[in-house]
């Protein structure tokens, strides 16, 4: 395993920053009331997760000393508490749709009820609102707390990916603890009520596992992630890097569209014909077709206003696929140098530059690329410019669409994003391309 044995300067820096902006958004929004409607079970499942986020440092042996032992309490405490601010707010979203289908599986026997289309997700979170619907607990806490949950999962994987680039165990911490004190990441599931935790989390557990070359668990996490939302597809292509490499051998590949079909069984058993139960991404194709790019920081923002936005979008259809062709391209003819930290990259480059050029977006499609600019920069793999420009301009959109209006430009957000992702693609074209030398890194096998 490639690593960094040298301490991450930044990674301090990092946790510091990303903790500041988010008590201080936190106080601005002014959203959250403490209360959670007198719900003590729910302060007690909230209790409970902050246990397993430390659970999961002890268990790998972070928590031995006693000073990084009281700074984790203290970042964990920071975590829940900015998440438990905001545990009564109802989003757009919930209030329009959510709150919808739990209602629906809760008058129509719950699981019973899968054989029915019920919202635009794939059948695993339907999965969990039709659990949702047994438990007398309000169905905005669980629901929140189901993707608080995966924070802490994503986040766990996030400190797995940072130890395949450095040995710094602060550098490691801090990524811990600055993915669970994102903005984007706490907005999203404590205020927001998104499950986008719950498919990054397995989408890098299926990238630490193909680096520690467990075919079979990648191929799991990869399909559970595809399975729980079409995003996961941002990050995928960096398989075909695995299979260059060996890590993951062409006999693997099938697992992935088994894994996924049986992800569908649930359904199917409950009377859903199973091609529509397997190919509801299909079915959803075009759904969002009617503005060029909703409320993303991406390069669409240019053509948001065409009468026609059709061939524009079938031109950022070719820029994303003509980008990711280049990637790989550059991945294959340095596959024999290519090493953890240039996969990583390469891997960032990705999850920040397809859904920078394609259209139809979302401004929360590019969540894994604001976890992974972490990791990548708290193991000093990319400068520290590359996460806080990502953070920045996903916080643009996120605060247009919780505010309904941009107090900063949308043309702004876009801007960001492409510094961040030129940044990124320059730092692989150096790793790849440039010329290294032997003091700049570190490195051993070990």
């Amino acid at each position: 395993m490639a690593t960094d044995k040298a301490p991450c300067r930044r990674a301090p820096l990092t946790l510091a920053v990303c903790g500041a902006a988010s008590l201080a958004f936190a106080l601005m929004a002014n959203y959250g009331s403490y209360r959670a409607q007198n719900e003590i079970a729910v302060y007690l499942l909230f209790g409970v997760l902050m246990f397993l986020s430390l659970f999961f440092l002890w268990r790998d042996g972070y928590l031995e000393h006693g000073g990084v032992l009281a700074i984790s309490i203290a970042a964990a405490a920071a975590a829940f508490a900015l998440r438990i601010c905001f545990i009564d707010y109802r989003s757009g979203d919930y209030n329009s749709f959510l709150v919808n289908w739990v209602q629906f599986y809760r008058e129509n026997g719950g699981f019973a009820a899968l054989d029915v289309p019920v919202g635009d997700y794939n059948l695993p979170y339907l999965y969990l609102l039709a659990f949702f619907s047994y438990i007398p607990i309000d169905d905005l806490y669980l629901i929140k707390l189901s993707s608080v949950a995966f924070d802490v999962l994503a986040a766990f994987f996030a400190l797995r990916l940072t130890s395949r680039l450095t040995e710094s165990l602060s550098a490691r911490l801090t990524a811990y603890f600055a993915v669970l004190l994102l903005p984007t990441v706490f907005l999203n599931s404590a205020l927001w009520a998104q499950c986008d935790s719950i498919y990054t989390a397995f989408a890098l557990g299926a990238l630490y596992f193909a680096f520690e070359r467990r075919p079979v668990l990648a191929m799991l996490f990869g399909a559970v992630s595809f399975a729980f939302k079409l995003q996961a597809v941002f990050l995928l292509p960096v398989f075909a890097v695995f299979l260059m490499l060996g890590h993951i051998k062409w006999r693997h590949v099938p697992l992935f569209p088994a894994f996924y079909a049986v992800m569908a069984l649930p359904a199917i058993i409950a009377g859903r014909p199973p091609l529509d139960a397997i190919l509801i991404y299909v079915h959803q194709a075009g759904e969002y077709s009617s503005r060029i790019t909703l409320n993303a920081p991406n390069f669409a923002v240019l053509f948001k206003d065409a009468a026609n936005p059709q061939p524009y979008a079938l031109l950022l259809v070719v820029l994303a696929f003509l980008f990711l062709a280049a990637l790989l391209a550059a991945a294959f003819l340095r596959r024999e140098s290519l090493d953890d930290r240039g996969i990583m990259l390469l891997t960032l480059a990705m999850c920040i530059g397809i859904p920078f050029f394609l259209p139809y977006m979302h401004e929360r499609y590019f969540y894994i690329a604001e976890v992974l600019s972490v990791v990548c920069a708290c193991a000093g793999a990319v400068h520290f410019t590359a996460p806080v420009l990502v953070q920045a301009a996903s916080m643009i959109c996120y605060d247009a669409y919780l505010n309904g209006f941009y107090r900063f430009r949308h043309s702004l957000a876009a801007m960001l994003m492409a510094a961040a992702l030129t940044v990124v693609t320059a730092t692989v074209v150096m790793r790849l391309f440039g010329r290294r030398t032997g003091g700049s890194e570190t490195e051993s096998e070990t």
